[in-house]
């Protein structure tokens, strides 16, 4: 999600126009649901675990590990329920 410095802090921007936190609480909301907190807490566990370096170059890969699973043909921006699946919980590595 691409974001910038604003008075009022980082902010995620569409193009030009910046969107409104509370916008974008009600997203998250919305694609979590009740995996919203346990999700936004193993994020940040992860996140801490990294540098600033290695997490700026591995944030997406990172995130695919979240995002809901859709058919390529779908598409981006394709509706979905993200969460940290079912066959794992959120904030512990998948079994390899």
């Amino acid at each position: 999600m691409p974001a910038k410095n604003t008075d009022d802090g980082i902010r995620a921007v569409k193009g030009a126009q910046v969107i409104e936190p509370d916008s974008v609480r009600r997203y998250l909301n919305d694609k979590f649901g009740d995996d919203l907190r346990a999700v936004r807490s193993a994020m940040q566990k992860l996140a801490k675990a990294y540098k600033h370096s290695e997490l700026a170059h591995d944030a997406y890969p990172l995130y695919e590990q979240f995002r809901p699973a859709i058919q390529r043909a779908r598409g981006m921006g394709s509706q979905g329920r993200t969460g940290p699946g079912p066959d794992r919980e959120a904030g512990q590595e998948e079994a390899e």
